[in-house]
């Protein structure tokens, strides 16, 4: 495929997953995580909100996009189905990611995994921001810890 093809492709995929973007439920100062958290503190916030982390994993093969919600500068859950749910995380903080209203992936195959890129597309910016995955995890599903505060 020639170079404007991907750059299509990588398109697409921004315009479809723009509108299936959510965010996390604001901290207990009432804005929303901005940088890295610590591992405990990642995996509680993710217990509250139903979820626990499960396998490290290398892929994700046959994975669809079908939506996603920023925790923080380094991490996200994407959804790949009606009960498929992974963390990404990413090698460094992502720029524009807190903002973003459209990610892709620059997988070339059907399979995502840990040598690909987070493509990020936010407001303040005409570049596409390119992040490196570092990590991708299976989340399980739990019920949720109601929040003693």
């Amino acid at each position: 495929m020639r170079r404007g093809g991907c750059a299509a492709i990588a398109a697409l995929w921004l315009m479809m997953a723009g509108g299936c973007a959510s965010t996390t439920a604001p901290s207990s100062d009432g804005a929303a995580a901005q940088r890295a958290e610590p591992a405990d503190a990642l995996a509680e916030r993710l217990e509250l909100m139903g979820y626990r982390l499960g396998d490290e994993i290398l892929s994700i093969p046959h994975y669809r996009l079908d939506g996603w919600t920023y925790l923080d500068d380094m991490h996200l859950i994407i959804s790949t189905g009606p009960t498929r749910r992974y963390l990404v995380t990413l090698m460094q903080h992502c720029d524009g990611l807190s903002t973003a209203y459209a990610i892709g992936f620059t997988a070339r195959t059907t399979t995502l995994g840990v040598a690909d890129r987070l493509l990020v597309r936010d407001p303040g910016n005409i570049e596409l921001n390119r992040c490196g995955i570092g990590g991708l995890q299976v989340l399980e599903r739990v019920e949720p810890v109601a929040d003693a505060s």
